[in-house]
């Protein structure tokens, strides 16, 4: 028997009950996701034994983890998923060789960064996260700007005062400011245009040595902390990595307010 209410702790989410007795088996969660979870454990208590034999007994089952976040196996499904025994997904937006917030994007506020959207790219992206949901999961996208521009690009050539920081080499790419207005702007409504658009959970990305840039990631002739960003040198790094990180959080809660969003440093 499978119920999604009145197990576990009522105080801890996702907790379930399995009560085995002498004609039947109840499996009780504390919620949707609890009962999942407890489905699993029923059939891995089976599986280490290689055989159903159960103990007769009514057990209490709380989470140790409140989010066990995992990536979908190679040719695998959401269901082998759960049964690795995680409760979130971190879904894969890498499509025809780009994995970037400019793909993903709906903002219409820097109008020359259009041309880098990939609307194939955000349809699976909405169509992943809707099957994963299906599953109860909790739906995570990880998000960068690890595309850069070269320095006559044509962004710049319209808006020359959101050229950020010289990237890795000295005729290398730049990456667009982030503590420039414009640039917050298209950030802000990049990502809530995503979460309106996919049922997301949240959002990840890596804020330090790689992916998400800023001005003091991979600045070209400075020293670690610094930037030959003039905008940013005058912040200071901490800052400059706070803002942009603070600033993503704030725009993703203003379409949903439990929204969770993962800085990898």
């Amino acid at each position: 028997l499978l119920q999604d209410s009145g197990g576990g702790d009522p105080a801890v989410t996702d907790s379930f009950t399995i009560a085995v007795g002498p004609s039947r088996i109840v499996v009780r969660g504390q919620s949707p996701g609890g009962l999942r979870d407890g489905v699993v454990k029923l059939v891995d208590e089976m599986g280490f034994r290689q055989a159903p034999i159960l103990l007769r007994r009514e057990q209490v089952y709380r989470p140790r983890l409140a989010v066990r976040l995992g990536v979908l196996p190679w040719m695998g499904s959401y269901a082998d998923l759960v049964f690795m025994g995680n409760n979130a997904v971190l879904l894969n937006t890498y499509f025809e060789g780009e994995e970037s917030l400019f793909a993903l994007s709906l903002s219409d506020a820097i109008p020359e960064l259009k041309e880098r959207r990939k609307p194939d790219v955000l349809h699976a992206l909405i169509e992943s996260a809707k099957e994963a949901k299906r599953y109860g999961l909790r739906v995570y996208a990880q998000i960068n700007t690890r595309k850069k521009f070269p320095k006559d690009d044509a962004v710049f050539q319209a808006h020359p005062e959101i050229r950020g920081a010289l990237t890795w080499h000295a005729n290398g790419d730049y990456v667009l400011c982030t503590e420039h207005p414009l640039v917050k702007q298209y950030l802000a409504e990049s990502v809530q245009a995503l979460l309106e658009a996919a049922p997301l959970d949240g959002l990840m990305f890596i804020n330090g040595g790689e992916s998400f840039y800023h001005c003091f990631m991979r600045s070209y002739g400075t020293a670690k902390g610094h930037t030959n960003c003039q905008r940013c040198e005058q912040l200071g790094a901490e800052t400059v990595v706070a803002n942009v990180s603070n600033h993503l959080v704030a725009a993703a809660r203003k379409v949903n307010p439990n929204a969770e969003m993962i800085a990898w440093p």
